[in-house]
């Protein structure tokens, strides 16, 4: 969940349609003056035929060899974790029920990176964490935290109750725990309520 709020940070950064100079051969991107970026890339998504190709298993001899650090990162913990997802180096998407922006989040974390971003091309996309040292959450605001909690459990198969409260404990929050709920003290004095239904999804968000 961290990972989607930084998400959200940069795209409160860029705007939503950002425009952007790519250098492969660099390994950089320019949003702009003053908004220069160092690239690693992860991996590339095939409109036609949907599959995912992690970075590691392109050729792209002109790259430089430091730009792919992260990507080969995370496949040594896909071989340790034994996740063939991270593993393979080419599959389609659609029947692991995954997509671009799912992996490129995982992996973007995997790697201690802070965001990544998609680059649109003729026939697919490129995507690509971004080397962002100013990309900076500042104090929790209880709007975003609730958008991100909604976002997150809509979209990831994943333990609900521990996800929530890992990352309210990241945010700062301090949180009470009872049997069906997580009652989150955030530093501005609101307090954040979620509500588990009896299989652990969050059924509500309260403020």
């Amino acid at each position: 969940m961290m990972g989607f709020e930084r998400q959200l940070a940069l795209e409160d950064q860029l705007g939503s349609r950002p425009t952007w100079e790519l250098d492969l051969d660099g390994a950089r991107v320019a949003f702009g003056p003053g908004r220069g970026y160092g690239l690693q890339l992860l991996g590339t998504r095939a409109d036609v035929s949907g599959t995912w190709k992690w970075a590691w298993d392109h050729e792209l001899g002109r790259l430089p060899e430091s730009a792919l650090t992260a990507v080969k990162k995370v496949r040594q913990v896909g071989k340790k974790r034994m996740v063939p997802e991270l593993i393979e180096g080419e599959y389609p998407l659609e029947p692991l029920g995954l997509d671009g922006h799912m992996l490129a989040l995982v992996a973007t974390g995997l790697a201690e990176l802070p965001a990544y971003f998609r680059f649109p091309y003729e026939g697919g996309a490129l995507y690509a964490a971004i080397e962002a040292t100013d990309l900076g959450l500042g104090e929790p605001e209880p709007a975003r935290l609730k958008e991100v909690i909604e976002e997150v459990t809509a979209r990831m198969d994943l333990d609900e109750r521990t996800a929530v409260e890992s990352y309210l404990a990241a945010r700062g929050a301090k949180a009470e725990g009872h049997s069906g709920t997580v009652a989150a003290h955030l530093p501005s004095g609101r307090i954040l309520t979620a509500t588990f239904d009896g299989t652990g999804h969050v059924s509500a968000l309260g403020l």
